[in-house]
């Protein structure tokens, strides 16, 4: 297996040295557009919550029976990869466990509801009245989700329940920040910060590339904006805005529902930065979202035949 990775990389890194070599204006373009993206949108909104919920857990200024209720706040708020950032964060600080940390995952990790009013719905698909479509068919579809998920945990694992209390003293000891400054702490805190910024700036500068090069193809454009969206979101919500006079608009929120739901490979890749060394598991949390991106398609569906 790992010699078949091996030779994929290498077939990756060589297509992608010739297309640097051969189109390098649309590669220039679209790592502009993800510089962009990342400074004018990512760090301004990302950065203080990073900041902020992370010295929330570490000086443990939430309640304990409040805790596991935090991430859902802050997911369903600021949207990616926040949501999984915190999650990650209360594992590793023995505040909840990995099973619930995972269910917790499916719909505290989602694009955030300014990004799928706004921008999605009012600006991409320029439907105003609508506008809350896409936002309830995707939090709708990542609780069916998360509830489906904990169902099976409870029957095959024995295992599960969402919100559980688990007490303070179960933090580890290496997590205690008893005999920390807090102005060392807080250096701590916005490092880490900085560190998760600049990984997550890096998967959308690379996937806004591979994004703008798949616009070059002769396809349909349902067919760009599928493929370009499950590679970065926003760059295939995007075209959106010129695209649905070829298909009806309803057709464009299921298609966007869908792709909100599952979040782009981009949006995968910067939550498992974020949730590196927690012990979760990015390959059922990938299963997870393609189950959600499903049922969000699903359900926008039905919401707009009624």
């Amino acid at each position: 297996m790992k010699k078949y990775s091996h030779i994929i990389l290498l077939i990756t890194i060589f297509v992608s040295l010739i297309l640097l070599i051969t189109i390098p204006g649309v590669c220039v373009r679209g790592a502009k557009s993800g510089i962009l993206l990342w400074f004018d949108t990512i760090v301004p909104t990302l950065f203080p919550f990073f900041v902020v919920t992370r010295l929330i857990i570490d000086l443990n200024l939430c309640p304990d029976r409040l805790m596991p209720f935090y991430p859902v706040f802050v997911g369903m708020l600021s949207g990616y990869p926040a949501g999984a950032m915190t999650i990650g964060e209360m594992i590793r600080r023995g505040r909840i466990s990995k099973t619930n940390g995972q269910i917790l995952m499916i719909f505290c990790n989602n694009a955030s509801p300014v990004f799928m009013i706004s921008y999605v719905s009012c600006y991409c698909l320029k439907d105003a009245a609508g506008k809350y479509v896409i936002w309830l068919s995707v939090i709708s579809a990542s609780m069916i989700t998360a509830f489906m998920v904990n169902i099976f945990y409870r029957t095959v694992y024995k295992k599960g329940g969402l919100f559980p209390y688990e007490p303070a003293n179960k933090i580890p000891a290496s997590y205690k920040t008893g005999n920390i400054s807090l102005y060392s702490l807080f250096e701590q805190v916005v490092m880490k910060s900085c560190e998760v910024l600049l990984m997550i700036g890096a998967y959308i500068i690379i996937f806004s590339i591979a994004a703008n090069i798949i616009l070059l193809l002769p396809l349909p454009d349902i067919i760009s904006v599928l493929i370009s969206g499950f590679l970065e979101i926003t760059t295939g919500l995007s075209l959106l805005n010129g695209a649905t006079p070829s298909f009806s608009v309803h057709a464009g929120c299921v298609l966007a529902a869908a792709i909100c739901g599952f979040g782009g490979v981009s949006a995968l890749l910067q939550t498992k930065s974020a949730i590196k060394a927690s012990g979760l598991s990015i390959s059922v949390y990938f299963i997870h979202k393609i189950i959600c991106a499903a049922l969000s398609g699903i359900i926008c569906f039905i919401i707009l035949i009624r």
